[in-house]
């Protein structure tokens, strides 16, 4: 029975992609693992945000949501952290931007992230609709949440914050007010990553 080439070379590609999918996978996930928690790594802030949104952005663009520096006024800088630790950081805040900007847009594709540097800060921040009035004095406590039902358990934001101490870093809310007269914006002080 003769071979037939188009079938095999398109079988393949599909295999290299797949095996190329597996790739990125273990990236993300290797500097979570028990081994890598402490190993930390010096690199631009900007060289970490990329990385995580070169295996995440993805995943975003399916669900019609885009991401972005605001170049304008970036003030980038080194910080020496654990990959793991800063994935989960990142993931924790875009999951949540996720969630209201589907809560808010629906499918529309009109969800953004936006990233700010300015050294000794990222700010992040969403199109949404903002921080529902009653939890900004308890984002960041155990259980807090803005979601419906069993939908969220109120840890990310609390974790998010444990994180960040381990490595003498904060995180805050921006006392600015979008246009649903909401505060909306997350700062993540990382001066003491900077050593």
């Amino acid at each position: 029975r003769p071979i037939d080439a188009e079938k095999l070379i398109t079988t393949a590609d599909e295999m290299k992609a797949s095996v190329s999918a597996v790739e990125q996978m273990i990236d993300f996930v290797r500097p979570m693992l028990r081994g890598r928690r402490l190993s930390r790594r010096r690199a631009k802030l900007s060289d970490f945000v990329r990385s995580f949104f070169e295996l995440r952005g993805a995943r975003l663009q399916t669900r019609g949501i885009n991401w972005q520096f605001e170049e304008e006024g970036m003030r980038d800088f080194e910080i020496s952290f654990n990959p793991g630790r800063f994935t989960q950081v990142l993931d924790n805040l875009t999951t949540n931007s996720e969630y209201w900007i589907e809560h808010h847009y629906g499918a529309t594709k009109k969800g953004r992230i936006f990233l700010e540097i300015r050294d000794p800060e990222l700010i992040v921040y969403d199109n949404g609709m903002g921080i529902r009035p009653d939890l900004e004095e308890s984002l960041f406590e155990l259980f807090a949440s803005g979601r419906d039902g069993d939908e969220g358990n109120g840890l990310g934001l609390f974790i998010t914050r444990q994180l960040l101490l381990r490595d003498n870093c904060t995180i805050s809310i921006d006392s600015a007010r979008n246009e649903y007269k909401r505060l909306y914006r997350f700062i993540i002080n990382f001066s003491g990553a900077k050593k």
